[in-house]
């Protein structure tokens, strides 16, 4: 059993975590649903345990996760440009 109190160290979940560390760290169960419950929109949480079930890559989980960072941030940088103009 997982205790309610696990954490996925912060080390690994900054906008400035390489792919390879966060990648790794993912690469266990316990972590992989604790990053999927703690860090990702309800929604998102079955379509990403069964990318990782089916070792599907998580490059575009963790690159989504690091653009939410940045927006709550206020940094707007780097992101696809609004196609209606504003």
């Amino acid at each position: 059993m997982i205790p309610n109190t696990a954490k996925i160290p912060e080390v690994h979940l900054t906008p400035e975590a390489t792919f390879e560390a966060f990648s790794e760290f993912l690469s266990m169960p316990a972590t992989a649903i604790i990053f999927a419950l703690d860090y990702l929109e309800p929604w998102e949480v079955t379509d990403f345990l069964n990318d990782w079930r089916q070792g599907r890559g998580l490059a575009s989980w963790l690159a989504a996760w690091k653009d939410r960072q940045k927006v709550a941030n206020g940094d707007w940088s780097g992101l696809p440009a609004d196609s209606s103009g504003n």
